[in-house]
């Protein structure tokens, strides 16, 4: 007769096993049992990359140019180097992520790391570290930088509702830009709606003046052979459908902007310093903090981002 553990049911006649979760299927001291969790030593040329229906624990460090991607959460122990890492839960990483410029780490849910450098993160949750460090990061509600450093320099980093740091920007005037009001997703709807717009009116410059001279040419009466008619056409239905989309993506810009309230809730805390250079901006209003400053918050009051004390 089957024995079985965890996650596994028997048919009536206890002739079949069945598994109650997505997972992997282990014969444990005679039992059989099915895990939801998949745990590895490290991801690495042993492993190959990981694509796992379920929560990933890792004893070590996922290596460079490897990839990682779980519908659950991903635990790791060590470090994440130059990785592709992606969960539909959270990712946990004790030691850090040292990302060598190609490092994209990415969670529906949050992700908590020692520090972060040289690498890209997004969360559809927050984002908690110690350190930020030549980084672009996005989280979709807060970005919270604290421990002993809690420095953000060299970086990017976007928030819907609050960026809380310690020090923030850099003495040796590393490019420093923070990002909040603007939910990242809808920043990027935003970035590609205007380049969007700005491509179809590059091609738009090219096709009208065309279709105008042929018009001229067919009010004097001259005569066109039918393949120059045909392309005369096609060219005249691509403006119209690049007009509509024109129409239909500005519509939807105007739209986003407008849902954009003058008010904003958004605020930037820095706990210690805010470094001369650095760049606040929030919703469609941006400042560069002038002079070193200390203990203070970054908040919009309608047309301007204004900095208070804590």
């Amino acid at each position: 007769m089957l024995k079985f553990g965890h996650n596994v049911s028997l048919n009536e006649d206890k002739t079949v096993a069945y598994s109650d979760v997505s997972g992997h299927v282990m014969l444990v001291e005679g039992k059989i049992f099915v895990s939801n969790v998949f745990e590895v030593e490290n991801v690495d040329a042993s492993t190959g990359d990981i694509n796992y229906d379920g929560s990933v624990k890792i004893n070590g460090n996922v290596n460079s140019n490897f990839t990682v991607n779980a519908t659950g959460n991903i635990e790791v122990a060590g470090v994440i180097e130059g990785a592709k890492v992606h969960a539909g839960g959270d990712i946990i990483i004790a030691r850090g992520i040292n990302g060598m410029g190609k490092g994209e780490i990415s969670a529906d849910g949050n992700i908590i790391t020692k520090y972060v450098e040289n690498a890209k993160l997004s969360a559809g949750g927050y984002i908690q570290t110690e350190a930020i460090m030549h980084s672009t990061v996005s989280a979709r509600t807060e970005v919270i930088v604290d421990g002993r450093k809690g420095n953000v320099s060299g970086s990017f980093v976007s928030a819907r509702d609050t960026i809380q740091v310690k020090s923030l920007g850099s003495q040796m005037g590393s490019d420093t830009v923070v990002q909040l009001g603007i939910d990242p997703q809808m920043k990027q709807r935003i970035d590609f709606l205007n380049s969007e717009l700005e491509r179809i009116s590059k091609n738009l410059n090219q096709i009208l003046p065309v279709l105008d001279a042929f018009k001229q040419k067919i009010a004097k009466g001259v005569a066109l052979p039918p393949d120059t008619v045909k392309n005369i056409k096609d060219m005249s239905q691509a403006a119209s459908t690049l007009m509509q989309q024109r129409e239909d993506y500005a519509t939807e810009l105007d739209d986003i902007k407008d849902s954009l309230t003058s008010e904003s809730k958004s605020q930037v805390i820095v706990r210690d310093v805010v470094f001369a250079g650095t760049k606040i901006c929030i919703n469609d209003i941006q400042m560069t903090v002038k002079s070193d400053c200390k203990y203070c918050r970054f908040y919009k009051d309608k047309a301007d981002i204004k900095m208070s004390s804590l």
